[in-house]
């Protein structure tokens, strides 16, 4: 089994400031472990990432979506939502383009616990140029 922690490594106004450093995106990150407690990989960033999208602090998510390794675009939160589906549901249509293009086809696939992908958020909240655009990438 496989255990998803989460990391508070620095305290203080990390989340508040505009700017993004690498010392920030190493500061919050989520720890993917095993049964033993042994880390098997970090994802820094996520949080930042997240907590920006739902703020609707547009150049920060830029910012961050252009820093982080496409890998940690594909992680899902406790509900299984990816920063996508946050995008989607939070109405940004271009924070949503962009994190379409910058995703992979594996991460565009991902369901929450709903069992609803990005394509189905995109289409339930009325977003057909999002919808188009997975569509593409994923090849259909």
């Amino acid at each position: 089994m496989i255990r998803f922690l989460i990391s508070f490594l620095i305290i203080g106004s990390v989340l508040a400031e505009d700017r993004i450093t690498p010392a920030h995106l190493g500061s919050i990150c989520i720890f993917q472990t095993q049964e033993d407690g042994s880390v098997i990989k970090t994802y820094p960033g996520f949080i930042h990432l997240v907590q920006a999208i739902k703020k609707r602090e547009e150049q920060k998510v830029l910012k961050l979506i252009a820093q982080l390794p496409q890998e940690n675009l594909n992680i899902q939160d406790s509900y299984g939502l990816t920063p996508l589906m946050i995008a989607i549901e939070t109405d940004q249509h271009k924070i949503a383009l962009v994190l379409v293009e910058a995703m992979n086809k594996e991460g565009l696939l991902l369901e929450d616990k709903e069992e609803m992908n990005a394509l189905m958020y995109a289409r339930f909240y009325k977003m057909p140029k999002v919808a188009d655009a997975i569509l593409v990438k994923i090849g259909l």
